[in-house]
């Protein structure tokens, strides 16, 4: 699946995800160029939006409340965007982040491969803990976590901190940088 926008839609009270952009199976492609603009996610039994072995996705202006794991969870996808998103009160069932960023390895799975979880950016987003959340944003993993960019984002109520970084050029910064062309 590749090149189309969800638009405003609401996904709540499921028994697992809330939003899944996933490959579905290893002999095709990976989702890209995917955005999901506005709408709310709330109230589902995991992650409120699940970004699995894709690219080039982008989450704008969706208010991510009440579930039971990571309002976001960037798995094995790189160049994602989450930009200007509401994300409060997640991690209801244990103590995660509020957006995860990870690797994922399947080496030893069907693929054979490994996925990163690299060269996404979070920006301008607000977000607010749970009692349980453990950071704003963090990277779960070592390996394959690279380049990340945590930008300018309101990060409050977590219990371990703003956010947490492991990969090789991986950043946090209050400002926007600026391109000079």
């Amino acid at each position: 699946t590749h090149d189309f926008t969800m638009t405003n839609n609401v996904a709540y009270d499921n028994g697992g995800n809330g939003i899944v952009i996933q490959r579905g199976s290893e002999d095709i492609p990976s989702p890209n160029n995917i955005t999901i603009t506005g709408g709310e996610v709330y109230g589902n039994g995991a992650e409120g939006v699940l970004i699995k072995l894709s690219s080039e996705v982008t989450v704008t202006g969706v208010d991510i409340h009440d579930n039971s794991s990571a309002g976001i969870r960037i798995y094995g996808s790189n160049h994602v965007e989450i930009i200007d998103n509401t994300l409060n009160n997640n991690s209801l069932g244990g103590a995660v982040p509020e957006i995860i960023i990870q690797s994922y390895d399947d080496t030893l799975g069907v693929s054979g491969k490994y996925f990163n979880g690299s060269d996404n950016t979070i920006q301008g987003n607000i977000i607010s803990g749970s009692d349980l959340s453990t950071y704003g944003v963090a990277e779960r993993n070592e390996d394959g976590t690279d380049r990340n960019a945590i930008i300018a984002n309101t990060i409050s109520h977590t219990s371990k901190g703003a956010t947490l970084v492991y990969g090789d050029g991986s950043y946090v910064s209050a400002t926007v940088p600026m391109t000079t062309v």
